[in-house]
């Protein structure tokens, strides 16, 4: 059936917004009908007809007049002119013969194929921009769900046909209109509309925005209004993040900053991803790069929350979420599911989940079908928002490259090993076709859904020289775009792509602006740097130099380009240094060479007074506005090697500045001028001097001491007393060190400073050190850099030293003990002087030996001392003890050493020590002392001194049954022991058979001592007392003995 007319009218009130149709068809030769359709806008319409049989035309045409008519009483609108089509031929070729064009409008028109949905093609006729399907589109608003308007107005924004603003503004304004729709019909209507039309746009978006949005909008500031809004959104509820869309509609530069910032941080994760997924389709739709770029780069960096094809996952606040129930069916005897749980937490407003592995593959493969679609179009677009993809990406980007091994069977009856790869940006859906399309070294791999490399090539193989992109010949009419890439990107890759296609652009090369070149020599990457410098050869004109690009040669990172620049300056000095700006420019480059090469230029030729001061203004206001350190410090040298009798003048407010300046290399230089300058430190503010030596800065604090030591002795002496003291005991470790040789000139030229600052520090080494390291350079301080005062010091903070914990203070006591010990040794006992042997700081031990030395009247003519000093050769120390041996040897005659002395020395715990006892007793023996010595030597424990007394037992024990009494425990102490003493048993068992038989007390004694030990006494012992016991028995048979004889009663052979 044919259309002869239609009418499209539209009704709309605070409670329905409703279409009502009315068409007049010819219904082949049998007449005419008149059909209408009705029913909510934007839902499906209910059909119906007036002429259930075709009528005449005049016939026809009053039923439709009379509908019409009764509809417009009625309130209904007629919107026909803005749905109507103009005259539109119906077209009678077939399908195949009709263009891609004419055949979406004639299905827009009649009814679409199945195998192609309705809005599909209304979205195809926007992508293709097909301006006379505006009417068709406008006619099937409300046609269908909500979704088919948006279709709808989303097409109609691209379409470009102002006709459709009415409807489109209809559609925004109406409080039915879903919410989705009405964002997609506010930027349709931004893109049809003009100028006012725009601006009462801005204004409805501004007056949706909460007070305290639009008051940090008046401000202006760009960031007050991102923290701003970043305490607007910090909340865990949604309902704000709904306001992200509004300010987007804004269309504000001022809100862009705050924009970028939440797109670029947020979480993709409730409550963010929703308002992120609707900023990403505006910016798509407004072909905003930069935004657009940036989501993608977070869509292909972001990890999905989960995935939908699983099972179960643990949700953000800790509990199990499991997808799907299912109950057993009995009479079905299947599983049917009951609970579609997934599908319900991704439907409530507060909904835990959001970007699941589907939605972030399906988002990263819409960015390359946006990108593909345009670039397929032929839209100059494509390379907009290719640079906004690709500007999103950076070095750090890169993975590490992965290799896989598989091995094929081949005919010769051999496994091959074969190697895949995929190089460091592989997996980036939307990156790689944009720069590798065309290449002949990757390509997608759908299964691993990754840019897998071609057989023939390895990561880090050198690039193909032929153009890899997609549709180069759009990069080729947009070489702009390309210098955009290589001025902003900081991706290796995209540099390589950029300077290749720019290549094959010359002449748009020759005509590139100085100052884009200047942008490209500044760039990190070898490739640019290197196409910059090529570039830059073929415009320098040695009668006319450009600066500027002399400059950025000088600067950039190509080592050939910064030679060629200095042989240029070389082969033209005279016009290069009478510019005072390219000098100063020179002088700031942060290449050490070319600091070296700018001192010896201005070495060479020197400079007029007034060129020097402008040169020196323009680098200190440049560094007091820096904010990197890294070629200050090479800058600085430059400044005071060429310029140090200027800046003796320079205004104290400057140095100030650059001491107060964030940057500490810039702190430093202000140290160094202020020490350069010609005022004295005398005349400095105290305050400035204070403010250096309390810097965080080495550098600044060495200075700062430094000045403080310029300032006069007595000053020092008198008013900065503490404060040396301070920087004495300081945390920081140099200030300790440096404040050490002004200390020194103050007590070196003033002796009477050295004691009292001696005393106070000194105090310090006494309690435990509050920072590591105080203790040891006070030690320094006081041992080597603070002379005089070591002979005056008191006995009693000297012996606190040497009671100290600290090992510094304890060696700080042996210097002044060393120092002190002539004057000393006659104050202390031999008693102290013997403990100060033993220990463990050497210069302690060493001044008690020279002490020791200097008492040996006094220790030899008192027996008490004697006792004291002999306590020296048990000293912990070996050098100790030795030094204790010499000392007795050359200084002790056989006359100076009493038995009490030598008894004590015998009664050692050191074997060595007895040793040399028991050699005194045997050198210097005297008869009458023999038995003081059995008794005394048979009461030690050690074996050595039980065989040593067993030696007297003969001389001084026999025939004295009293002595022997009196060696029982010695006696018994001998017998006693297991597997030792071999040699003092043998003379003990000697000794009591002799003694045994001499006399029954004696042989009473001995039968007590052997009953006492026959139960406990060693098997090898055992046969040695029972013959002793025998013996005893035969002689004295009525002294009790644990023995008892039996006569032999058999003998057997």
């Amino acid at each position: 059936m044919k259309r002869i007319k239609q009418t499209t009218l539209h009704y709309q009130d605070d409670r329905s917004d409703k279409i009502y149709e009315v068409e007049l068809l010819l219904a082949g030769d049998n007449g005419y009908i008149v059909n209408f359709r009705y029913g909510r806008r934007g839902a499906n319409l209910k059909e119906g007809t007036k002429t259930p049989n075709p009528v005449s035309l005049p016939e026809a045409e009053k039923f439709f007049d009379k509908l019409v008519k009764e509809k417009t009483k009625k309130g209904y609108q007629d919107i026909t002119a803005a749905a109507e089509p103009s005259a539109m031929p119906q077209s009678t070729a077939t399908d195949k013969e009709m263009t891609r064009d004419d055949r979406i409008l004639s299905y827009l028109q009649g009814t679409p194929p199945d195998n192609w949905p309705l809005d599909r093609i209304i979205w195809r006729a926007g992508e293709l921009q097909l301006s006379a399907a505006t009417p068709h589109l406008i006619k099937l608003l409300g046609t269908g769900e909500t979704l088919r308007d948006y279709c709808i107005a989303h097409a109609l924004g691209q379409l470009g046909n102002a006709e459709a603003l009415p409807i489109l503004k209809q559609l925004e304004e109406n409080a039915l209109t879903p919410e989705f729709v009405k964002r997609i019909a506010f930027e349709a209507i931004w893109k049809l509309g003009d100028g006012t039309i725009r601006e009462e746009l801005q204004q409805m978006a501004r007056d949706r925005l909460p007070t305290i949005l639009q008051e940090a909008i008046a401000t202006g500031n760009p960031e007050t209004l991102t923290k701003t809004l970043q305490t607007y959104l910090d909340t865990k509820d949604y309902q704000p993040f709904q306001v992200l869309q509004t300010l987007y509609q804004t269309h504000l530069d001022i809100a862009r900053p705050a924009l970028h910032q939440f797109i670029s941080t947020a979480p993709l994760a409730p409550p963010n991803f929703k308002p992120l997924r609707h900023l990403f389709k505006m910016a798509e739709y407004r072909h905003d790069a930069e935004f657009f770029g940036l989501l993608a780069w977070r869509f292909e960096t972001g990890k999905a929350l989960y995935n939908s094809k699983g099972y179960y996952m643990r949700m953000p606040d800790g509990r199990y979420l499991t997808f799907y129930e299912h109950r057993y069916n009995k009479e079905t005897r299947r599983y049917e599911l009951v609970a579609d749980n997934l599908r319900n937490e991704q439907q409530r407003p507060d909904t835990s989940l959001a970007y699941s592995q589907d939605t972030r593959d399906y988002l990263r493969r819409r960015v390359w079908r946006t990108l593909a679609k345009l670039g397929e179009q032929e839209d100059l677009k494509y390379a907009d928002l290719a640079v906004g993809v690709l500007l999103a990406y950076s070095d750090e980007d890169a993975q590490p490259v992965r290799e896989k091994a598989s091995y094929r069977w081949t005919s010769g009856g051999k496994y091959v090993a074969l190697k895949s790869y995929w190089d460091q940006y592989a997996g980036y859906l939307s990156f790689n076709p944009i720069l590798y399309s065309n290449s002949p070294r990757y390509h997608w791999q759908y299964g691993y859904q990754a840019w897998k490399c071609k057989d023939d090539y390895k990561p880090g193989a050198p690039p193909p020289e032929a153009r890899e992109e997609a549709f180069p010949e759009l990069w080729n009419q947009r070489p702009d775009a390309l210098v955009e890439l290589l001025l902003n990107s900081q991706c290796h890759r995209v540099h390589q792509f950029a300077v290749k296609a720019l290549k094959d652009n010359p002449d748009f090369c020759q005509q590139m602006a100085v100052q884009d070149l200047v942008g490209l020599l500044s760039q990190p990457y070898d490739e640019t740097t290197q196409f910059a410098f090529n570039l830059a050869k073929q415009r320098y004109t040695p009668e006319n130099p450009n600066f500027d690009l002399v400059i950025a040669l000088l600067n950039c990172s190509f080592a050939p380009a910064r030679k060629q620049a200095q042989e240029w300056i070389d082969t033209n000095t005279n016009t290069f240094i009478s510019s005072a700006e390219f000098l100063c420019q020179l002088l700031l480059s942060p290449h050490l060479e070319i600091q070296e090469f700018a001192r010896e230029l201005l070495r060479s030729h020197p400079i007029p007074e007034n060129r020097t001061k402008i040169i020196i203004g323009y680098i200190i206001s440049e560094l007091i506005s820096t904010t990197e350190s890294e070629p200050v410090e090479a800058i600085s040298d430059t400044l005071l090697q060429l310029f140090a009798t200027p800046l003796q003048t320079l205004s104290l407010q400057v140095i100030l500045d650059l001491l107060q300046h964030p940057v500490p290399e810039v702190q430093t230089l202000g140290a160094r001028l202020l020490h350069n300058h010609e005022t004295p430190a005398t005349e400095l503010p105290v305050s400035i001097i204070e403010s250096l030596i309390a810097s965080t800065q080495e550098a600044i604090r060495s200075i700062g001491v430094e000045i403080f030591g310029q300032l006069g002795d007595r000053q020092l002496r008198e008013d900065y007393r503490d404060a040396i003291i301070a920087m004495a005991v300081s945390a920081v470790p140099d200030l300790r060190q440096s404040i050490q040789p002004i200390i020194y000139r103050l007590a070196n030229g003033h002796p009477d400073f050295s004691l009292p600052l001696a005393t106070e520090l000194i105090e310090f080494l006494l309690i435990p050190e509050s920072h590591d390291g105080v203790h040891k350079d006070l030690f320094s301080l006081l041992h080597l850099h603070l002379p005089g005062w070591k002979g005056e010091i008191s006995q009693e903070l000297t012996l606190r030293l040497l009671k100290s914990k600290s090992g510094f203070a304890q060696q700080l006591s042996g210097i002044i003990l060393s120092a002190n010990v002539y004057r000393w040794a006659k104050q202390w006992s031999i008693a102290e002087i013997v403990r100060f042997a033993s220990h463990e700081v050497l210069s302690i031990r060493q001044a008690s030996w020279t002490m020791i030395e200097q008492n040996s009247d006094r220790i030899k003519a008192s027996d008490a001392e004697k006792l004291a000093a002999v306590r020296m050769l048990e000293a912990k120390w070996e050098d100790s003890r030795k030094f204790a041996q010499d000392f007795f040897q050359r200084h002790f005659t056989d006359t100076d050493w009493t038995p009490e002395v030598m008894v004590l020395i015998c009664d050692s715990i050191r074997e060595d020590v007895r040793e040399f006892g028991r050699q005194l007793v045997t050198r210097t023996f005297q008869e009458p002392q023999g038995q003081d010595y059995l008794l005394k030597f048979s009461e030690h424990p050690s074996t050595d001194m039980q065989a040593f007394a067993s030696q007297y037992l003969y001389n001084y024990a026999t025939g004295d049954p009293e002595q022997l009494e009196q060696l029982k425990p010695y006696l018994i102490t001998v017998l006693s022991q297991v597997n030792r003493g071999r040699v003092a048993k043998q003379s003990v068992f000697k000794f009591l058979e002799q003694e045994a038989l001499k006399s029954e007390a004696a042989a009473q004694i001995i039968a007590e001592v052997l009953t006492r030990q026959s139960a406990t006494m060693a098997i090898a012992d055992k046969a040695h007392c029972l013959q002793l016991m025998l013996r005893l028995h035969q002689h004295y048979p009525h002294i009790p003995l644990p023995l008892e004889v039996k006569p032999i009663t058999e003998i057997r052979r």
